[in-house]
């Protein structure tokens, strides 16, 4: 670990940024992980014929959440090499999931990304570090604590920097496509089962319907348009002077909005939990009468 920077910059622009931004992505983390839980527990507890289809997706959609928010505390304090063997040392238990075919090339996509950005950037000595280090002020290369921070630019227009750009660019295209694709599918199958469901089955598939529409927006939101705008800046030579530190916000939210929104959008998730905190509706019954004969 470098030494610690003997001049405050608490009273910087780029030091209260950061500093948002570490408050902001540990209360995400913390408030994540309660609701991922909580929703896994919600469903856990419905018995409810109609929703037991349902519960398949909605897991699903709890783990890769929960995946997703270790990881990235995980990564938090790794480098890139010992990121990469973290991801190597993982591969054999989440190939036991049912998915894990799937998971499995996921994770091999994002290792090659992890290879192709160690080429694409530079050494700690490199001119392009030392041509930052002159145009950037002293307190953007140390962290809030105080400590120098390791960078690595991305030398844009060297063809390992350019195949990094390009597979960002691939990979927020696949999650759009993938995204459209796959609500296109579910509203087609709906179309088609639309006649045999009972009324239930269709309210709880309306509210699932409503669901992946607003995950495809939140993962459009969350990773399509910073990723865009930060690839863009970076092909144009833009300086953002530290404001694209905000996207890191962004690629976490989705991991407290999609539980947050699963509990609000499917009635039975809400009930269940209005029934955990002892709010249920209380159902008035009718009074009933005896007939009298005198």
């Amino acid at each position: 670990m470098e030494l610690q920077s003997p001049v405050d910059y608490s009273n910087t622009d780029i030091y209260k940024i950061r500093t948002f931004i570490d408050i902001s992505l540990d209360i995400t983390f913390f408030i994540g992980l309660i609701l991922n839980l909580l929703l896994f527990f919600l469903c856990f507890r419905i018995k409810q014929k109609e929703f037991v289809p349902y519960k398949t997706i909605i897991y699903l959609a709890v783990i890769t959440d929960l995946i997703f928010l270790f990881s990235t505390l995980i990564s938090i304090n790794l480098d890139i090499s010992d990121e990469m063997g973290h991801i190597l040392s993982i591969n054999k238990r989440l190939c036991l999931l049912k998915f894990g075919y799937l998971i499995l090339i996921n994770i091999i996509w994002h290792g090659l990304n992890t290879i192709i950005w160690s080429y694409g950037t530079t050494s700690k000595d490199s001119e392009n570090n030392k041509l930052i280090e002159e145009k950037l002020s002293i307190e953007y290369f140390y962290r809030t604590d105080g400590y120098l921070i390791k960078y690595y630019p991305l030398r844009v227009f060297n063809p390992f920097g350019m195949v990094a750009l390009i597979h960002v660019i691939i990979t927020t295209s696949i999650i759009m496509i993938g995204e459209t694709w796959m609500f296109l599918q579910i509203w087609k199958q709906l179309k088609i089962n639309l006649n045999i469901m009972s009324t239930k089955t269709k309210q709880i598939q309306g509210q699932l319907n409503l669901l992946m529409i607003f995950n495809a927006t939140t993962a459009i939101c969350s990773s399509v348009f910073p990723c865009s705008f930060i690839v863009m800046c970076a092909v144009f030579n833009v300086n953002l002077y530290g404001q694209g530190n905000y996207c890191y916000i962004l690629f976490v939210w989705v991991t407290l909005l999609n539980p947050l929104a699963s509990i609000i959008f499917i009635k039975p998730c809400r009930n269940e939990l209005m029934k955990m905190l002892g709010c249920g509706l209380m159902i008035k019954q009718p009074a009933s009468t005896t007939k009298i004969t005198i």
